[in-house]
């Protein structure tokens, strides 16, 4: 008993103390914010003892490889950059720091590795890789117009706001993909951020706050010509009934023929499914592993239902489920490929290359494989 009111004394004087710490804001809780190391001590390590590893492709043409790999300490000092070698000419991929070794001289210890390849047949390749400098890149950033977020990369344009994203080259809307998800009860400000801008790759980001149901729309774009969509909703208010609400996605695109999209189509049972245009491809890498929603037609739209409120999926207090899109441009003028592995899943009959080793010189784990 004892105990137990000493217990009680303590908390309850601790309560005002707790009560006046600041918590961060929904922004600040889920924007990125990379890890750091520390830089006491002195790291030891090799320069220049670089990481290899082996591509099986599929079949033979360009893919787009990404690969995250472990780096000894001091192999890969801070600030340099890499080539990667192949059977062929020297590729000067993007190079994205995920973590760095602690103590000084500061280094790398894990980095993502981007970088497109045309493979001859279906060989495995090796990749091995050289210090370089990094080369110099104007930085990516957003620039607000109003209620919209701008994002040019490479001769494309990104629009993002809280109602979508649309994605446009040289004056022409490729792709615009609308959210269908609760309407938004405040006016709080979204935060949009970059994630990585590279070259050959870019994730980016817009988070919108809201007191009930706030959401995370990201977009990833490749060098192929390549897009990826994914909205996350959060519920953010304890109800009787926790299930997630109707969600997905309307997208409206260069559609060719429109009329061959064998819907209304069900996830239910496994089976995916994806349209074929001339100009365009639309897949859902991942909503027939989840086994809901559908896809439906609506006055020259795709209707992604990646969740029905008449589903009654559970979704709880905090919970994240996500619903994902990728887009790929066809025919001529436009970067050819296949859909690329960007949500988790391989849609069921596209290609893609596979990395099956990913090894340090001083054998300090394996690599694994980051979408592709």
């Amino acid at each position: 008993m004892k105990r137990l009111v000493l217990f009680l004394s303590l908390f309850c004087g601790s309560a005002p103390l707790l009560g006046a710490q600041s918590l961060p804001s929904w922004p600040e809780r889920y924007t990125l914010h990379p890890p750091t190391a520390s830089l006491e001590g002195v790291a030891e390590g090799q320069i220049g003892g670089l990481p290899f590893f082996t591509c099986v492709p599929s079949q033979p043409g360009q893919e787009l490889i990404r690969v995250s790999l472990p780096f000894a300490p001091g192999a890969l000092p801070t600030g340099l950059g890499v080539g990667v070698h192949g059977s062929g000419a020297e590729v000067t991929p993007d190079l994205r720091v995920l973590t760095r070794h602690p103590g000084i001289p500061a280094s790398v210890r894990r980095a993502l590795i981007t970088f497109p390849y045309t493979f001859p047949d279906a060989q495995p390749v090796t990749f091995s890789l050289k210090l370089r400098q990094e080369p110099m890149r104007e930085a990516v950033t957003f620039i607000q117009a109003g209620e919209e977020y701008l994002l040019h990369w490479n001769d494309f344009t990104v629009r993002c706001s809280t109602s979508g994203v649309r994605l446009a080259r040289g004056g022409a809307t490729l792709v615009d993909a609308t959210v269908l998800a609760p309407v938004l009860l405040g006016n709080e400000a979204a935060v949009a951020e970059v994630v990585e801008a590279g070259r050959h790759y870019l994730w980016a980001r817009l988070l919108i706050p809201d007191a009930k149901w706030p959401r995370i729309l990201e977009v990833r774009l490749d060098a192929l010509g390549r897009l990826a969509v994914t909205a996350h909703l959060q519920r953010n208010v304890a109800e009787p009934e926790e299930y997630a609400p109707d969600f997905g996605w309307r997208i409206e695109g260069q559609w060719s023929d429109l009329e061959s999209l064998a819907v209304p189509h069900t996830f239910s049972g496994g089976e995916p499914a994806q349209y074929e245009g001339d100009q365009l491809s639309v897949t859902f890498p991942d909503a027939h592993l989840l086994r809901r929603g559908e896809l439906r037609r609506d006055n020259g739209a795709i209707i992604y239902a990646r969740a029905l409120a008449t589903e009654k999926v559970p979704q709880q207090l905090a919970a994240w489920p996500a619903g994902a899109a990728t887009a790929c441009g066809r025919g001529p003028g436009r970067l050819p490929g296949a859909l690329p592995r960007c949500c988790g899943s391989q849609p069921q009959g596209v290609a893609g290359a596979r990395i099956v080793q990913a090894v340090s010189h001083r054998q300090h784990g394996l690599g694994h494989v980051a979408w592709r």
